[in-house]
């Protein structure tokens, strides 16, 4: 495994049963709190291209609600 770099991720869960939150984990576990996807989305997309401009490979997953991720393209 040397010489290999895994990419970055970005998390966008999708709200708990008793929540109607979205939330965002960046790396170094900062978490966001949003109450709509979209904006979830938006915010998780903008600081992954600020990360991938630094000159990291960067991935965005979104949580389906039936518990799997889905690679969200930018």
């Amino acid at each position: 495994m040397d010489g290999v770099v895994r990419p970055l991720r970005v998390f966008v869960f999708y709200p708990s049963m008793n929540l109607r939150t979205w939330t965002v984990l960046l790396p170094g576990a900062t978490k966001h709190v949003f109450q709509t996807e979209g904006t979830a989305i938006e915010f998780a997309l903008t600081r992954a291209s600020a990360m991938k401009g630094k000159g990291r490979a960067v991935e965005v997953l979104r949580e389906r609600v039936s518990g799997g991720w889905v690679l969200v393209p930018f």
